[in-house]
């Protein structure tokens, strides 16, 4: 246990809630802070202490687990006054690379930041088999570590660079590449069905050929039986997609499959509105190109 027992989790929706609870379990004395009184009285009926506002919150640890940028942002303009000399921050939102570093950059000296944006779900989130993409001085990382690897799985705490923005960054091009896999993958078995191949016969076929990745052999049976994994939404999807372009625009770089990528779910979510499922660009796809 890290001597600094005393953590404050900010935000306790579907991932924030379960990694709160992990906390608690593992003996630290949890503070939780949400807007939604609904979620802060399920947790103190579940043993947290509770607060809507974060000016009386103990700042020794803080995690935040916040939905998007734009709360991230409400919540980062006051918390960087109110932490603690020798507190760490460890943000573990979806966030903009450059809005983390702006905060960060207002942070004393003596206050630690990790930028440690997690993949995986809810379940992932209740089981402790999170991965997590980390960024930040070699001396918070390492102290964040203690943290995190309460709740991630062997071997998946990722130390993506010193620079609090690294983690970030690979998170999003992480999931900027899975995108563009469920996306691609979904028109070859538009074509491959369309040609005579039936569709487990596909996945079967390109899963044992060079093609094969995590994503074929995991998620391709589940996009085959129609499960198009609601654990994420597809306005999420969009708005990691536009934060990748924006990262590349800044690097000068021309994204042309990734603009490609990010237009068909931008056409998906403009089909089915703001609805869970990460790989609903299929079920577009399929409807796109049926009859």
């Amino acid at each position: 246990m890290t001597p600094l027992a005393r953590a404050t989790v900010i935000g306790g929706g579907r991932m924030g809630g379960p990694i709160a609870r992990r906390l608690l379990r593992a003996g630290y004395d949890v503070h939780l802070v949400d807007v939604d009184a609904r979620v802060r009285e399920v947790a103190y009926a579940d043993g947290f202490s509770v607060g809507e506002r974060l000016d009386d919150t103990p700042c020794d640890i803080v995690v935040t687990v916040l939905p998007d940028v734009a709360a991230f942002r409400v919540v980062a303009e006051p918390l960087v006054d109110l932490l603690r000399p020798g507190a760490l921050w460890i943000d573990m939102t979806s966030n903009d690379p450059r809005v983390a570093a702006s905060a960060a950059e207002r942070l004393p000296d003596d206050v630690g930041f990790v930028g440690a944006p997690m993949g995986g779900g809810p379940s992932d989130a209740r089981d402790g088999t999170l991965a997590f993409y980390a960024g930040g001085a070699p001396e918070s990382v390492a102290r964040a570590t203690a943290v995190l690897s309460l709740l991630a799985a062997p071997d998946s705490i990722r130390v993506a660079g010193a620079d609090i923005r690294h983690g970030y960054v690979m998170k999003l091009l992480v999931n900027t590449v899975w995108f563009t896999q469920v996306a691609a993958v979904s028109e070859a078995m538009i074509t491959a069905e369309a040609h005579g191949i039936d569709r487990d016969r596909f996945a079967e076929l390109l899963n044992s050929s060079a093609a094969r990745s995590v994503f074929t052999d995991v998620s391709l049976p589940r996009l085959v039986e129609g499960d198009f994994l609601a654990d994420f939404g597809l306005r999420e999807c969009v708005e990691e997609l536009d934060l990748t372009e924006a990262l590349t625009r800044d690097a000068g770089i021309d994204p042309r499959v990734l603009r490609e990528v990010a237009t068909l779910h931008r056409e998906a979510l403009s089909r089915f509105g703001p609805i869970d499922g990460e790989m609903l660009v299929a079920r577009y796809l399929d409807e796109r190109n049926a009859g």
